[in-house]
């Protein structure tokens, strides 16, 4: 696997556990983007402009996408 693409599934990952995390209530705050690129020592403008070359997404559209799929679960289960 190239640079770019270990990047972008370790950033993937990553946010996978962190929405997990918030859901679970394990977190109450989602993090930013330099907390990921922190964890993946890079700096937070190659974390972007890195997952968005590799996905053609940017990082906040990721984070985004996924907590929109875990509401419409949480919605679906109320119901």
């Amino acid at each position: 696997m190239k640079r770019p693409e270990l990047i972008t599934a370790s950033f993937l990952a990553e946010l996978d556990k962190h929405v997990l995390d918030i859901v679970s209530g394990r977190e109450e705050v989602f993090h930013e983007i330099q907390h990921f690129a922190d964890m993946l020592c890079v700096h937070p403008v190659h974390l972007s402009n890195t997952v968005k070359e590799v996905t053609g997404m940017a990082p906040c559209q990721h984070c985004e996408s996924k907590l929109a799929v875990e509401a419409k679960k949480s919605l679906h289960f109320l119901n």
